[in-house]
């Protein structure tokens, strides 16, 4: 009888984890797969005719022009039902196909255009041509063909024969302006020189279990599948990604700068990002933002510029069908430094069609893009042709003759300079005067603590001490800047609070942290860590562990074997 009980418990344990997982399973692809009877059930767009469309619909020229010299593209199935890419510029003219127009290399109209991505320096847009019936996504993958076009001379290509999607329609990140990282048929991620075609295999494996390839960053440190999204390691010795966390959502990606990752965090939004450094999560604009037009709340495909300024996304009014629903193309500008949206995204489409996975490219100014903490100044001569007698437009509401200039403000400032007929332009973004955050607080070791903050901080007269007396033997500051290590005497025997005072921010005139207080945890099993080399502390925690091979952290997953269950601690 005791087996048999033992047997019943063991069943009915099976049982829940089978359900747990299912319900995690769910609630991670529920971001991306809301069913074809739920999309059909969710609220249609209004039609032409009523005068709440246009709420907000209609970019007006300052709106265009504040977002810079640049453009944005686009796949659409608007006009014959075809996917195509499309773009349009800021300069307030309308939107054209790009793909199958009559040119050089242009190819048989029956295939589907997708997979849209500029090069950094806006010349080259690659992009994915597959047959038709392709284009959905598929349980395995969409195979095709990655054609790059030359944007100034119009001619295009065939780069690869046999290169397919990651999990949703993104197939490449252009490392440079001569590379790109794709992946093959074989769902192995690889690295391309345009110029040469000389390839570099990146994985030496395929991603299997999720059946999609990796996309790789491009500093080559993180890799995402598009599909439960989790900036993974990437091991470029061995050539492989590592385990993590997934957080959710889809369509994950990164910044050119390999700083940020990025992605749509739920179904209709938010759109969140992570701090690849830090590991920070946060909400880059939230699903019916009040910014957005109150018929498009419903937010999915985000994308970065290469410079960090610009940020592009698509909404829609409550469809979340990534085939059918009137989605249109917003672009915002965004604080490169923090990844804040500044003021009210533009719309950029507001074609009935379905118009999705944006992206865009913000032309460098004469004179630059600076950004800081008010108040701020900016030397902006440096890029001047001559140092003859320019006439100065701070945009502030201020003019000289001086290059420099401070601007005592929050916003965003054009600035011209001016001579004989010539016009040079430049930006500056001020952010209100802010003190450095504190992110959290964990522990590196017995007897060393970590800070992390939201930006690169600078120790000064920085002080630490603790609410029990122990002894503080000295502060470091870490090697990515935004942190603090704190050195301790000893170990803590029980819990304890870190008092922080003195530590500031690296703004022109420093704003200074208020003195704060972090509670310190007291030491949690197990009581003894000699010889520790992993410790898990709970599913809802990255569980990471430094190779000391690589140097390199990847999370610990648990994989459910057999009969497993929780013990009675």
């Amino acid at each position: 009888m005791r087996e048999g009980r033992r047997a019943g418990r063991a069943g009915a344990r099976n049982a829940l984890l089978a359900l747990g997982l299912s319900l995690v399973a769910l609630a991670g692809a529920g971001a991306c797969s809301r069913s074809t009877e739920e999309a059909g059930a969710a609220t249609q767009d209004p039609g032409r005719d009523d005068p709440s469309y246009s709420i907000g619909g209609v970019a007006t020229t300052e709106e265009l022009a504040r977002l810079g010299d640049g453009f944005v593209v686009w796949e659409s199935r608007r006009g014959d039902g075809n996917w195509r890419i499309w773009t349009r510029r800021f300069d307030g003219s309308p939107a054209r196909r790009l793909t199958n127009e009559p040119r050089e290399g242009a190819q048989d109209p029956s295939r589907q255009h997708c997979c849209a991505h500029l090069s950094p320096d806006g010349r080259h847009l690659a992009y994915l041509s597959l047959a038709k019936g392709e284009e959905t996504y598929p349980e395995d993958v969409a195979d095709g063909e990655l054609r790059l076009l030359d944007l100034d001379t119009g001619p295009e290509r065939v780069l690869v024969g046999d290169a397919q999607t990651y999990y949703e329609h993104r197939a490449a990140v252009w490392r440079g302006d001569d590379q790109l990282i794709y992946i093959g048929s074989d769902g192995r991620t690889r690295l391309l020189d345009i110029t040469s075609g000389e390839t570099t295999l990146l994985t030496a494996e395929a991603q299997l279990e999720q059946r999609h390839g990796w996309l790789i960053d491009a500093t080559l440190r993180h890799a995402v599948t598009g599909l439960l999204t989790s900036f993974a390691p990437y091991d470029r010795e061995a050539r492989k990604v590592l385990p993590a966390r997934a957080f959710g959502g889809c369509q994950g990606y990164f910044s050119q700068d390999g700083r940020w990752g990025f992605w749509a965090g739920g179904a209709g939004g938010p759109l969140k990002r992570i701090d690849l450094e830090t590991g920070e999560v946060a909400a880059v604009i939230e699903k019916s933002d009040p910014r957005l037009p109150a018929d498009r709340g419903y937010l999915y495909f985000p994308n970065l510029s290469a410079d960090g300024m610009l940020f592009t996304f698509a909404a829609s009014h409550d469809e979340h069908h990534h085939f059918e629903g009137n989605y249109d193309v917003f672009v915002a500008l965004s604080d490169p430094r923090t990844f804040e949206l500044v003021g009210r995204p533009v719309r950029l489409t507001t074609d009935p069609g379905t118009d999705r996975f944006p992206d865009v490219h913000h032309a460098p100014l004469e004179l630059g893009r600076f950004s800081g903490e008010a108040p701020f100044a900016v030397e902006l001569g440096g890029r001047l042709p001559d140092p003859g007698p320019w006439r100065w437009d701070y945009g502030d509401g201020g003019a000289g003759t001086s290059p420099e200039h401070t601007f005592a403000e929050a916003g965003i400032f054009d600035v011209v300079a001016s001579r004989d007929g010539a016009r040079l332009r430049g930006q500056v973004l001020v952010a209100p005067a802010a003190p450095p955050r504190a992110l959290g607080l964990q522990q590196l070791g017995e007897a060393r603590l970590e800070v992390r903050f939201d930006e690169p901080v600078a120790l000064g007269s920085a002080r630490a001490s603790l609410a029990s007396g122990a002894r503080v033997e000295g502060l470091e500051l870490g090697a990515d800047g935004r942190s603090v290590e704190v050195a301790l005497a000893r170990p803590l025997a029980a819990a304890d609070t870190l008092r922080l005072t003195g530590i500031a921010d690296r703004a022109q005139p420093p704003n200074v942290l208020a003195d704060t207080e972090l509670p310190v945890p007291a030491p949690a099993w197990p009581s003894d860590r000699d010889g520790l080399i992993f410790l898990w502390r709970d599913g809802d925690s990255p569980n990471r562990a430094v190779d000391p091979a690589t140097g390199l952290a990847s999370s610990c997953l648990l994989d459910y074997r057999g009969i497993a269950w929780l013990d009675h601690d």
